[in-house]
C-alpha cells in the first residue's frame, strides 16, 4: 500500500503534485497537495433587553418571555424591578383568612372563628384588632356592605371544605348583631329590576335575596335551587356581574338569572372532575367571570342565560412550562386593569399578574392570557384572600398566608418608579429559560455577561448564576455592581448546550436592582464534520511512490470515483498520514485535463486531475487481536 498517497474505497490514488518538477510536466512536483480541513467557530452574543411578554418557558422560544421570577415584577418592556415588599401583620388566634371588606375607615379582616379591623394607616404597628367573635365551630366565609352595613356570611366548615351556612352577623359601625334565623355563607350584591340585592346561599346548594332590611326573615325571597337537588356538589362562591349572579360549585359555574329563577351550568364540559376546591376562588370584571378550578383558571364570557365561551387562561397554560408556578388558583382580585391569582403548587403560593394579550404579541400557547408569575411568593403557605383596599392615597394588596396576613404597597399610578411610596422587596430572583442559541445539540462556552440596569453599586448588586443543559443546581457566574453596565466574566470555564440562569438582586425597599438588559457572549463550539478537499492525479502511466507506474484504465478509476458521490458512507483505508476515515463524499465530483509530455519517449499523455471534497465522520483505530495476550487468534482486542 506504500506505492500510492492514500487508499479511498480499496483504489490506490496519487496526489496531483502542482508546481512542475525534474522527470514531471510544468504542473508537478515530489511534494503532494495535503487536504484542507474546515471547521466553524462562531462568538455569539444573545441579547435580552425585555421580559415583558411573560412566564411559563423552559426554553426561550418568544422574544421577551422568560421561565418565571420569585418576588420579581417583569411587566414592563426594557425593565425588570423587585417585586413589592410585603409587610406581616400578627394575627393573634385566627384561621386561613378567606375574607376582607373596607368598612368604617377600617380594613375588615375575616380569620376563622374572628374578625379583625386592621388600621390602614398603621397596619403593623399592633397586632390586629379582634372586633367579632363568630363562635365555636363557625368561620367567617365572606363580606359585603349591603344599606350600609357589613354583612358577613358564615359557614362551619374545616380545612377546605365549605360546610354548612350559619347565621350571618352584622355590623353598623358601631355595634355588632347576630341576625338569628338568617343563615348565610357566601354572600354577593346584584342589581335586579329596579334596586340592588343581597344574595347569599342558605343552603349547601340554594340561595335567596333580597332588596329590604336583611335582618328580617320576610325579605328574603324563596329558596333557588341551583344544579342538582341532593348536597353532593356544594356552592363556594357567588359572583356578580352586571345583572347575573354566578355560583360556583363543585362541578362548575352556575348563571342564575334573577327573573326567571333558572341557573344553567355554564361549564358542563368541566362538571366530570369534581372538587372541593373548584370555585374556591371566583371573581367578576364587568365582562367575564374568573373560577379557579381543579383543572386550572377558566374564564367565562357569558352573553346569554344558555350559553357562554369558557377560555383556560391559567398561567403556563399551552407553554412548556417546568416551572414551579402551577396547580389550583386558590384566590383572585384585580387592580388597574390587571388579574391577580394566588396559585397553589401543593407547597408554596406563587402570586401572578395577568392581563389580556395584546394584538401582535407572539403566543405559541392557546391561552388569550399573558402572565408574570411570582411578584409574591408565599414560601410554604397558602393564601385564600386578596383584597385591594384603598383607604389611603397608595391602595395596599392585602394578602393571606397560611393563618396570619400580609400586605404591599401598590402603585397609585401604571408604574412603581413614578411613585415615592412604592416599597421594594429588598431580594429577588429572576429565572431565564435555558438558552442554546439556535444551536440544539451544539456546546457553548459562555464567556461573558453584560449587565445594563440602574442603581447598580453600594449595598445594591445582582448575583449571576447559571445551570447547564437542564440541570436544577445552580453555580456561580459572578456579581453585577456597576451603573449603567457591568461586564462579568466567569472564575472558570462555563460549557454546556443549553444555559440557564438565575438571577438574586439585592437592594433597599426604596432602590432595588433595575435591569434594562443583558447581554450574553458565548463561544459556540460548533462540532461540524470535517471537510477535506483532495486532488487526486489519474493517468496512464503515473508515476508511484516506489517509482513503478499505474498501468489502470484512468476511465475506469474515474468511473469508480464518480460513483462514490451518489452511494453511502466510504472507507478511506488510509489517508495521507496513514489514518483509517469512514467517509462521505459531496457531490459534485468533477475533473480537468492537462497534457504531460515525456521527453525520453517523445509521447504525449493525457492526465485528469479530480477534485474531490468529502467530510471525515470518524476515524478508526488500528485494533489488534490476541489470545489472552501471547497467542493470536483469541479475541483478545486490542487497540
Amino acid at each position: 500500500l506504500g506505492r500510492s498517497d492514500i487508499v479511498l474505497d480499496s483504489m490506490q490514488l496519487m496526489l496531483y503534485r502542482p508546481g512542475g518538477g525534474k522527470g514531471r510536466s510544468i504542473h508537478e512536483t515530489s511534494v503532494p497537495a495535503l487536504a484542507a480541513e474546515t471547521f466553524e467557530l462562531a462568538d455569539e452574543p444573545l441579547r435580552l433587553d425585555t421580559f415583558h411578554l411573560g412566564m411559563g418557558y423552559t426554553q426561550r422560544l418568544i422574544p421577551g418571555s422568560y421561565s418565571y421570577a420569585v418576588n420579581g415584577d417583569g411587566r414592563w418592556p426594557r425593565l425588570f424591578l423587585p417585586g413589592p415588599q410585603m409587610n406581616s401583620v400578627t394575627v393573634t388566634s385566627g384561621t386561613t383568612p378567606r375574607c376582607a371588606a373596607d368598612y368604617a375607615s377600617f380594613i375588615m379582616i375575616g380569620a376563622g372563628r374572628y374578625i379583625f379591623r386592621a388600621d390602614p394607616n398603621a397596619p403593623t404597628t399592633t397586632p390586629l384588632t379582634n372586633v367579632r367573635d363568630l363562635g365555636a365551630g363557625n368561620r367567617a366565609w365572606s363580606m359585603r356592605v349591603f344599606r350600609g352595613n357589613l354583612i358577613v356570611g358564615v359557614d362551619n366548615g374545616t380545612g377546605t371544605t365549605p360546610g354548612t351556612p350559619q347565621d350571618v352577623h352584622s355590623y353598623d359601625g358601631a355595634t355588632w348583631s347576630t341576625l338569628t334565623g338568617i343563615a348565610r355563607a357566601s354572600l354577593e350584591t346584584v342589581w335586579w329590576d329596579t334596586d340592588y340585592r343581597l344574595i347569599g346561599n342558605d343552603t349547601t346548594s340554594t340561595v335567596r335575596h333580597c332588596a329590604g332590611d336583611p335582618s328580617v326573615a320576610g325579605n328574603w325571597s324563596g329558596a333557588i335551587q341551583i344544579g342538582d337537588v341532593s348536597s353532593t356538589y356544594l356552592i363556594n362562591r357567588l359572583v356578580a356581574n352586571q345583572d347575573h349572579v354566578y355560583i360556583a360549585k363543585y362541578d362548575g359555574l352556575y348563571d342564575l338569572d334573577g327573573h326567571t329563577g333558572r341557573a344553567p351550568n355554564l361549564t358542563k364540559q368541566l362538571s366530570h372532575v369534581i372538587d372541593t376546591q373548584n370555585g374556591v376562588a371566583a371573581y367578576g370584571d364587568g365582562a367575564n367571570v374568573y373560577v379557579g378550578h381543579r383543572k386550572g383558571l377558566h374564564r367565562v364570557m357569558a352573553t346569554g342565560l344558555d350559553y357562554g365561551t369558557t377560555s383556560v387562561v391559567q398561567p403556563g397554560f399551552g407553554l412548556p412550562n417546568e416551572t414551579p408556578i402551577r396547580g389550583i388558583v386558590t384566590a383572585l382580585t384585580q387592580e388597574g386593569g390587571w388579574t391577580i391569582a394566588a396559585v397553589y403548587n401543593g407547597t408554596d403560593t406563587y402570586i401572578c399578574w395577568g392581563r389580556e394579550r395584546n394584538e401582535g404579541e407572539s403566543s405559541i400557547g392557546p391561552s388569550p392570557m399573558l402572565w408574570h408569575g411570582g411578584l409574591i411568593r408565599l414560601l410554604a403557605q397558602t393564601c385564600y384572600l386578596l383584597h385591594i383596599s384603598n383607604l389611603t392615597t397608595t391602595p395596599t394588596l392585602w394578602v393571606g398566608a397560611g393563618d396570619n396576613v400580609q400586605y404591599a404597597v401598590l402603585a397609585r399610578t401604571e408604574h412603581p418608579l413614578q411613585d415615592a411610596e412604592y416599597r421594594f422587596s429588598t431580594t429577588y430572583s429572576l429565572f431565564l429559560a435555558q438558552h442554546d442559541w439556535d444551536r440544539t445539540a451544539t456546546p457553548k462556552n459562555l464567556l461573558e455577561i453584560q449587565v445594563e440596569g440602574d442603581n447598580l453599586g453600594i449595598g445594591v448588586s445582582l448575583a449571576i448564576n447559571y445551570a447547564v443543559d437542564g440541570g436544577t443546581a445552580y453555580s456561580t457566574f459572578g456579581t453585577a455592581r456597576e451603573s449603567p453596565q457591568s461586564n462579568v466574566v466567569p472564575s472558570s470555564q462555563v460549557i454546556g448546550r443549553r444555559i440557564g440562569f438565575r438571577l438574586d438582586g439585592t437592594g433597599s425597599v426604596t432602590s432595588g436592582a433595575v435591569i434594562r438588559g443583558m447581554l450574553l457572549r458565548a463561544a459556540a463550539r460548533v462540532r461540524t464534520r470535517p471537510i477535506r478537499q483532495y486532488q487526486i492525479l489519474l493517468g496512464e502511466g503515473t508515476g508511484d511512490n516506489l517509482r513503478g507506474f499505474d498501468s489502470r484504465d484512468p476511465g475506469t478509476l474515474w468511473a469508480r470515483l464518480r460513483a462514490l458521490q451518489v452511494g453511502s458512507q466510504v472507507t478511506m483505508q488510509r489517508d495521507e498520514f496513514g489514518n483509517s476515515l469512514t467517509c462521505l463524499i459531496h457531490a459534485p465530483i468533477e475533473r480537468t485535463e492537462y497534457e504531460r509530455y515525456d521527453s525520453q519517449t517523445k509521447r504525449a499523455t493525457f492526465m485528469q486531475v479530480v477534485n474531490l471534497t468529502l467530510s471525515v465522520l470518524r476515524q478508526q483505530g488500528t485494533v489488534f487481536e490476541w489470545n489472552d495476550g501471547t497467542r493470536y487468534g483469541s479475541g483478545a482486542v486490542w487497540t
